[in-house]
């Protein structure tokens, strides 16, 4: 915050202090919440009290930080830098954690998300394989009909274990940068998870998805069939990448390709790619959103011809289909070469334009 005094611009520290806090709790819970962060970042351990904080500070490795509820108000307590403190809980569903200045953070069940309203920031959890069935029962109901869920398309949602959802559809291990220590004392990989061990004693080495996607008291086989679930719909990533678009637009509605209505009447059919690219379109306006969450905008054959390259295995699919669905022309081939060549310059690469089919 800047005040204004005498023509001369004061840095007010309390409150630059407090901002640089917030950024950096919230930073902490994103990364706790959806185990996304680089590969050089230490773990985001939750303690749900500061009992024995001390002693796991002295076993554990220096780069980790630590979210603990508010020490005691005493002159002798002294926090550790990579201590972050907050008032309130985040254990259970309905608490809420307050960093300061009015900033609060939310956590919900997946499953009580549908009924309640979304007033603040907050991290939307899959406690049990009963939740985890129910977010995909709710995307493949928004692959066919294009309707979303409106609380979890809220800018303030943040959908927690996007690192295990990834590493379900990869068939992938879970690289354990986020741990939450119980009142008890116990250890859990994740929120509502099964206990892991001992605070202290974890193996900090990667682990199955399917040993997020159940609850404590589940059986392993529940998880295990869950992540076969989500290995057979490498489509969800693009399930998610279409809820910020659908929560970031202030109300305006665009139809997004492969959810619900079709780009064009014979449309591109769907596959079963990784990518999380999306086309997306309203009145005469097409845009590419990349999954990196940069767009281009299109124009209306360039987005039939881009939704081509996007869904067809081969360059030679992604022709047959872009004049399927009516771009007929002698020149197609060459367009669509063109197009995989210039979105391969800035980043953007299609599954079915891989350099060898391009030679």
């Amino acid at each position: 915050m800047n005040l204004r005094h005498d023509n001369t611009d004061l840095v007010d520290t309390t409150a630059q202090a407090a901002d640089s806090r917030e950024r950096r709790v919230s930073s902490a819970v994103f990364q706790w919440a959806t185990g996304v962060a680089p590969a050089s970042a230490g773990r985001v351990v939750l303690c749900a009290t500061e009992d024995g904080l001390t002693d796991v500070l002295e076993r554990d490795n220096a780069t980790d930080t630590f979210l603990v509820p508010s020490f005691a108000d005493s002159p002798a307590t002294t926090v550790p830098d990579r201590v972050l403190t907050f008032e309130g809980q985040f254990d259970e569903p309905g608490d809420v954690m307050h960093i300061g200045r009015g900033y609060e953070i939310e956590l919900q069940d997946y499953l009580a998300v549908p009924f309640v309203p979304v007033t603040r920031p907050t991290v939307v959890s899959c406690l049990t394989s009963s939740a985890w069935s129910a977010f995909i029962e709710d995307a493949e109901e928004a692959l066919a009909t294009g309707v979303f869920i409106p609380q979890l398309a809220s800018h303030s949602v943040v959908i927690a274990d996007r690192s295990v959802i990834d590493a379900a559809i990869d068939g992938t291990g879970v690289a354990i940068n986020r741990l939450t220590i119980d009142a008890h004392g116990e250890m859990r990989y994740r929120l509502g998870g099964p206990v892991a061990g001992a605070a202290g004693s974890i193996d900090a080495g990667d682990q199955p998805a399917s040993a997020f996607l159940i609850g404590e008291g589940e059986p392993a086989v529940a998880g295990e069939a869950l992540a076969d679930q989500f290995a057979a719909r490498p489509w969800i990533r693009r399930y998610l990448a279409a809820l910020r678009i659908v929560g970031g637009q202030g109300g305006e509605r665009w139809s997004i390709a492969g959810f619900g209505p079709a780009l064009v009447a014979n449309d591109i059919p769907r596959s079963t790619r990784r990518s999380g690219h999306l086309i997306i379109w309203r009145d005469d306006e097409y845009q590419l959103v990349a999954e990196t969450g940069r767009r281009f905008k299109l124009g209306r054959e360039t987005a039939i011809a881009v939704q081509a390259l996007l869904e067809a295995a081969t360059f030679e699919q992604a022709v047959d289909w872009a004049r399927a669905a009516g771009l007929e022309r002698a020149t197609v081939m060459s367009e669509l070469r063109e197009l995989s060549e210039r979105f391969a310059a800035v980043g953007v690469k299609f599954d079915s334009a891989e350099p060898e089919t391009l030679s």
